[in-house]
């Protein structure tokens, strides 16, 4: 190749001589590669701040909801015990199916409209392109401040106290257009770890991500039921500036698109009209061709769609919205208590990935390799979380209720072992798009499951009895058949 298709700054033959000489050293613009554990370490720090204001904002958000709709139901009520006016009613008349199931309403609905599948695809994936061509950062960035102001849209909402429809909030979902939304968010934290941790490293980051978003949800969970106490606007303002530090943390992360570029000192020939495997294209055949590009890789192993459907259930499973309403009203406990019982299950999370886990994945792998080790462990996960979720839904008292909690934390790690095994099974510039598709079969559940939950948890009110659990009833169901799907897998 031409030495002017290279670089002016290189000769077409390049020796180490020449690589190391103070000239060519002065002429590079290429900075220092920060290592890779600090990155990492900021990184995680800006995962704990987005999930801690998550986590301090979510309980409390719904303890006003349900402030909101109880002094809504009892406002013409002559009883003065329960007719609170704008303060409220007392949280003990707020138990009843009608007030419950219009939260699960506006909560499972809210959840629907920030991941519906036409504007998830229209948003996600274009911003998913940006990263690949423009930087991580710039779009994580936009990204964040976009659910900050999803966040303050929804407080002015509570703020009105009523007077305006709670279905108001249901506009935050356009806060999806700047950035993608969570779906968005995902992808790039896992994309950022590809880009910069070795590959034997991979799965205990992995597991590090994940211990970092469970110890937010404990401790977190720990100070809103805390805060709550007191007055439940208190956490969800320290949840929106905990997550303006998030957005600060932003701008100490270096951009890592090229971190591993395999030119030595990071200057990539321009493409050529031999290099670009592009077609020309009329500009629809273009947007046509760079579809099929985007999507060549999902079918190319059968396993790829059958593990990557899994993850239609990730994002309920890691939802708390109805269980804490759940634990609330089944035992007939204020929101702050069923909170701090949620606690307990992320606490013993924390030791299962930090100790558990990643000791018992290392002693599969050099048993089996690793990719028999990740199905094998994925397998028994899914095992686990079926038995407890129906332990959840069917236990007759609180103690069963946090024995079933607590069980139900051995199977937290399935989600990473898939993630894992998905990315050992395809091509290193690959994983973007994968974490993208992650995120689109993440939004198609959430988009489905959260309205059809806050069903069932309603029509389970009703019932009463062992039904009372319908949602994780269900969700034992959907899971067992998932765990068919995983049984048909091979590596």
């Amino acid at each position: 190749m031409d030495s002017s298709e290279s670089s002016p700054l290189l000769s077409s033959e390049i020796t180490p001589t020449s690589i190391a000489s103070p000239d060519t050293e002065n002429c590079s613009s290429r900075p220092v590669k920060p290592p890779w554990a600090r990155i990492v370490v900021l990184l995680l720090l800006f995962l704990v701040f987005l999930d801690l204001g998550y986590e301090l904002i979510t309980p409390a958000q719904t303890r006003v909801f349900e402030q909101i709709l109880c002094s809504l139901y009892y406002r013409s009520d002559p009883d003065p015990v329960k007719s609170g006016g704008r303060d409220g009613a007392e949280e003990k008349w707020c138990k009843v199916a009608p007030i419950q199931g219009g939260v699960a309403a506006v909560k499972g609905w809210q959840l629907t409209f920030d991941s519906p599948f036409a504007p998830m695809l229209i948003f996600s994936v274009p911003w998913a392109y940006v990263a690949d061509f423009y930087g991580r950062n710039p779009v994580l960035l936009l990204d964040s401040a976009a659910l900050f102001g999803k966040y303050v849209f929804v407080q002015f909402i509570c703020y009105l106290q009523g007077d305006i429809s709670l279905n108001w909030t249901w506009l935050s979902a356009l806060h999806t257009a700047f950035g993608g939304s969570v779906t968005v968010v995902t992808a790039l934290i896992y994309t950022i770890i590809s880009d910069v941790v070795p590959e034997e490293k991979r799965v205990a980051i992995f597991f590090q991500v994940l211990t970092a978003t469970i110890t937010t949800q404990f401790l977190g969970s720990l100070m809103s039921a805390a805060l709550m106490t007191w007055n439940p606007w208190i956490p969800m303002l320290l949840g929106l500036a905990i997550e303006l530090a998030a957005i600060a943390t932003l701008l100490f992360i270096p951009e890592t698109k090229n971190y591993n570029a395999t030119d030595p000192l990071g200057l990539v020939s321009p493409p050529t009209s031999t290099d670009d495997p592009r077609p020309r294209l009329e500009p629809w055949q273009g947007v046509a061709w760079h579809t099929r590009h985007f999507l060549s890789f999902l079918f190319s192993d059968r396993r790829i769609p059958l593990i990557l459907s899994t993850f239609t259930i990730h994002m309920l499973f890691l939802n708390r919205d109805v269980l804490l309403q759940y634990i609330s009203t089944r035992y007939s406990i204020s929101l702050a208590q069923a909170t701090a019982i949620i606690s307990i299950r992320s606490g013993a999370v924390i030791f299962i990935c930090v100790v558990l886990l990643p000791a018992l994945s290392i002693y599969c792998r050099n048993r089996v390799g690793p990719n028999r080790s990740d199905l094998f462990l994925a397998r028994i996960s899914a095992v686990i979380i079926v038995l407890t979720f129906l332990g959840i839904g069917l236990a007759p008292s609180l103690p069963g209720l946090i024995s079933a909690l607590t069980l139900n934390a051995l199977g937290w790690g399935l989600w990473s072992f898939l993630r894992s095994l998905l990315t050992s099974l395809i091509e290193a510039e690959k994983v973007a798009r994968l974490n993208t598709f992650i995120g689109v079969f993440d939004t198609i559940g959430l988009m489905v499951g959260s309205p059809l939950l806050a069903e069932l948890f309603a029509r389970g009110i009703d019932l009463q009895g062992c039904w009372f659990g319908l949602p994780f009833l269900a969700c034992a169901g959907v899971i067992t058949i998932f765990l068919g799907l995983l049984l048909v897998v091979r590596v």
